[in-house]
């Protein structure tokens, strides 16, 4: 899956469709991340968007939002990028949602909820804005994926670090991301690169690989 952020808090996830998926994504997806009372920075909203194609119940109860949460969550550049972000209005579909009951219509010329409602309806006169696109993966490069040595052990920062380094790798090699990860960072051995891997996959910042092995 691909991640990216936006304004107001809002990640758009959506699928590969290719072998460098870990994890079923039933839909294009946006989810809200916003500081929780504990300091936390975690998942409040989540849209799914199938753009028109069912969502079934079955992918929808195995949706990896406790791992799009951590993949947000863990990777420090990603992270920063969000809360700084976070400062600037995005869209408030929570808000937009509570009005479905089209109680807004006494407001039709003014409200902007009725006014986007409006712009569904044939001949109305109302502009409808265009669909958003679907942000295009960046190119992979060697920093992206630098791992070097912890200097304070295998500390949930570290991991999340590993953990990002290892979904760039995915998209240079779906097959053997671990032996990607052993040509970009030749100070570690490929066996420390498995450890690593493996102890993200243990504590939850990495998914289980599906076939049981890490590359």
């Amino acid at each position: 899956m691909q991640i990216s952020v936006g304004w107001g808090g809002w990640a758009q996830v959506i699928p590969d469709g290719g072998q460098a998926d870990e994890v079923e994504l039933p839909a294009v997806s946006y989810v809200r991340f916003a500081e929780v009372p504990s300091g936390h920075w975690r998942a409040v909203e989540v849209y799914l968007d199938g753009r028109g194609e069912q969502v079934r119940a079955e992918a929808l109860r195995r949706y990896p939002l406790t791992f799009i949460e951590t993949a947000v969550t863990t990777d420090p550049g990603m992270l920063e990028t969000l809360q700084s972000w976070a400062r600037h209005a995005g869209p408030d579909l929570t808000r937009l949602a509570s009005h479905f009951d089209t109680a807004f219509w006494r407001d039709r010329d003014t409200h902007w909820v009725a006014r986007s409602w409006r712009a569904q309806i044939k001949d109305s006169g109302e502009p409808q804005a265009p669909m958003g696109k679907l942000r295009s993966p960046a190119p992979r490069t060697p920093e992206e994926m630098q791992l070097p040595e912890p200097s304070e052990g295998l500390t949930p920062e570290f991991l999340g670090r590993v953990a990002a380094a290892y979904r760039e790798a995915i998209h240079v090699d779906a097959k053997a991301p671990a032996r990607v990860l052993s040509q970009v960072n030749p100070q570690v051995s490929y066996r420390t690169i498995h450890r690593w891997i493996y102890e993200a996959r243990r504590r939850g910042v990495l998914p289980r690989g599906s076939q049981g092995r890490v590359g």
